[in-house]
C-alpha cells in the first residue's frame, strides 16, 4: 500500500535525483519515476532496497515510513550486516538465502498493493 511513496521517500531522504537514484539500485531513471508512481517493482530491486536501508522491504510495502526512520545515506555492507543481525538472521549466507516461496509470496503481497494502487487511482480519476 506504501511501497511507491516509501521509494519516493527514501529517494528524497537520500537528496537524490531519480537518475542519481536510478544508478544507485541498478535501474533506469524511467523505472524509478514508474515505481514512485504505483508500478510494482522488480524484487530485485526491493531486496536491494532493503541493503541499503537496513529495513526488510516488507516494512516498506504495508508501512507508510517516515524520512527520519531512513537512513540518511544507503548503508554500507558492513552497515547491513549490523543493522539485519537485529532481525534474528544468524549469518551473511543465510540473510541472502530467500526461498521461491518466500519470493513468491512477496511477488504476490507486491501485485495485491499494485492492484490496490490502480483501484484507488482509477477511482479519484473518476471524481474528477
Amino acid at each position: 500500500m506504501f511501497l511507491h511513496y516509501n521509494i519516493k521517500t527514501t529517494r528524497k531522504r537520500w537528496k537524490l535525483q531519480q537518475d542519481e537514484f536510478a544508478e544507485i539500485m541498478k535501474v533506469n531513471r524511467g523505472k524509478v519515476s514508474s515505481y514512485e508512481g504505483g508500478t510494482s517493482p522488480k524484487i530485485e530491486f526491493l531486496i536491494l532496497l532493503e541493503e541499503l536501508t537496513g529495513i526488510p522491504f516488507r516494512q516498506f510495502v504495508t508501512t507508510m515510513l517516515k524520512p527520519e526512520e531512513l537512513p540518511a545515506a544507503p548503508l554500507s555492507e558492513k552497515e547491513f550486516l549490523e543493522v539485519s543481525a537485529g532481525w534474528g538472521r544468524q549469518s551473511e549466507v543465510e540473510m541472502r538465502m530467500i526461498s521461491v516461496k518466500d519470493l513468491k509470496e512477496m511477488r504476490a503481497e507486491i501485485d495485491e498493493v499494485a492492484a490496490w494502487m490502480r483501484a484507488e487511482q482509477q477511482a479519484k480519476d473518476k471524481s474528477k
